[in-house]
């Protein structure tokens, strides 16, 4: 049966076309979202090449303090 799509665990018979659609669109979706995540990363690394390893360390641990300042602080806030 070459040339189908076969659903996971079905490989006698091809998907119908409300299946497919929804594989499809699942599979559109997650290739996309490498690509992006391939291209942001892509875009990071050369903004970020002329940078030392220990700056870019040491910028990444102050962005992490302060979301977790802030988070500490909204959960406060909740619980008051």
């Amino acid at each position: 049966m070459g040339g189908f799509l076969m659903p996971k665990g079905r490989a006698s018979r091809p998907l119908e076309p409300e299946g497919f659609e929804g594989d499809l669109s699942k599979f559109v979706e997650d290739a996309v979202n490498r690509r992006l995540l391939q291209c942001t990363m892509q875009d990071i690394r050369a903004r970020n090449a002329e940078r030392d390893a220990e700056e870019i360390e040491a910028l990444v641990e102050e962005a992490v303090r302060e979301v977790r300042v802030e988070r500490r602080g909204r959960g406060k806030a909740q619980n008051a």
